[in-house]
């Protein structure tokens, strides 16, 4: 099955509810915030826990403060931030990026701080080697740049932009 089959809004029921059942942690038959995030995450779409209660209190048609599959369904065909993921190959390379942000999150918080970002700059422009002066201040300087909203932390949607700004990741 292709990537574009896996977020198509009319991807066959097996599939959405395997992708229900793989965010379902708990395996209490719902979506909680937490499983939102995760599954939005995997999609390359950071959320914070206040979009994903906000977006949960949306698709939570019953109530319940939960996404029961028959909600997750409804959502699954009609939302549209799919079609940008519809690119089998952009689709790749986002999950590599995923993949790439999580691991620089050491502390799995949605952000990369400005520690976890010289790990990174050690470990892929330095070899490993520990950073000169100049090398620190010029690390710095782009965590700066990267940092749009001067919060002191890098977002995904910041790293992204960083990525796609470089085109690595069309």
């Amino acid at each position: 099955m292709s990537a574009r089959q896996l977020v198509d809004p009319n991807a066959p029921i097996i599939i959405v509810k395997s992708i229900f059942a793989k965010y379902d942690k708990n395996a209490d038959q719902k979506i909680n915030p937490a499983e939102l995030m995760e599954l939005a995450y995997d999609l390359g779409y950071y959320m914070t826990k206040e979009h994903s209660t906000s977006l949960l209190k949306t698709l939570d048609t019953d109530g319940d403060d939960h996404i029961s599959f028959d909600e997750f369904l409804n959502w699954w065909k009609q939302h549209d931030k799919f079609k940008l993921m519809e690119n089998p190959s952009k689709l790749k390379k986002i999950h590599e990026a995923v993949k790439a942000f999580r691991k620089l999150d050491v502390n799995n918080d949605g952000s990369i701080d400005v520690h976890e970002w010289h790990i990174f700059w050690a470990a892929f422009v330095s070899d490993g080697k520990s950073f000169t002066p100049e090398e620190e201040k010029k690390s710095l300087a782009i965590y700066k740049l990267v940092d749009k909203d001067g919060d002191g932390l890098v977002q995904w949607n910041e790293f992204h932009d960083l990525l796609e700004k470089h085109g690595l990741v069309q």
